[in-house]
């Protein structure tokens, strides 16, 4: 009588922790406060980062357009409309929040999908680039208010 053994291995989770990939990401909270304190365009370039580190190019590409657009979008009405336009940012930051607060849950998702490790980015590094932008955003608002807006009230 012949007895014949055959063992399986599985590969659910014996890749060892070291060896897994690991991503910074900005976390959904970090990307929430920072597009609500700093605006919708500081918002888009941080999902913008996390997924370029993500390998998302394409990904990437349109949020950091969407903060582009949103940042001329910004200057021009801030600078020629002034105060007609006070009160139009805080709607769109709101809207941005809770839009790109998904879009980071999104990205940590796709992370756990690929069983990286995650590691949740320093949120201050979020607050350099949003006053970064932010300072853009004012001083391009000036300029336009300067130059472009006596021309647009003077018709």
């Amino acid at each position: 009588m012949t007895t014949t053994t055959t063992t399986t291995t599985t590969t659910t989770d014996a890749t060892p922790r070291a060896a897994r990939p690991m991503v910074r990401l900005f976390s959904d909270r970090a990307v929430g406060w920072l597009t609500f304190c700093l605006g919708a365009p500081t918002g888009c370039l941080l999902i913008a980062d996390n997924w370029r580190r993500l390998g998302q190019r394409g990904r990437a590409a349109r949020y950091a357009a969407a903060a582009a657009l949103l940042l001329v979008v910004f200057v021009l009405v801030g600078g020629i409309l002034g105060q007609l336009a006070r009160g139009s940012a805080l709607p769109i930051n709101m809207i941005a929040l809770f839009f790109l607060r998904e879009r980071a849950a999104e990205g940590d998702a796709a992370v756990a999908l690929a069983r990286g490790r995650l590691v949740y980015q320093n949120a201050w590094q979020g607050v350099a680039l949003g006053v970064g932008v932010a300072a853009l955003t004012l001083g391009a608002t000036l300029v336009v208010a300067l130059t472009l807006a006596p021309r647009f009230w003077a018709r």
